[in-house]
């Protein structure tokens, strides 16, 4: 199963893991339960959404893809240019 551990989101979002698994139980913050590690994973995809919808902000150095500036291609460099 894909998706972030419980671990890995409140390390994230600097919360205690027991609110991240609050937010999952509740149904604040989506994901699934996978009982190989007995514990919730969270798709990134999620926790853009609960970021979004909820008064958190968006943690430093997080860029969603459609939210980023467009990067112009490289202009081509001819052979005599080198």
């Amino acid at each position: 199963m894909y998706g972030y551990t419980v671990d890995e989101v409140s390390r994230f979002l600097q919360y205690d893991p027991a609110a991240i698994r609050y937010w999952l139980r509740t149904g604040h913050l989506a994901g699934a339960f996978d009982p190989s590690i007995d514990d919730w994973r969270v798709t990134a995809n999620d926790l853009v959404i609960f970021l979004r919808q909820s008064s958190e902000p968006m943690p430093t150095g997080v860029v969603v893809w459609h939210d980023a500036p467009a990067v112009p291609s490289p202009a081509p460099v001819s052979e005599a240019a080198l």
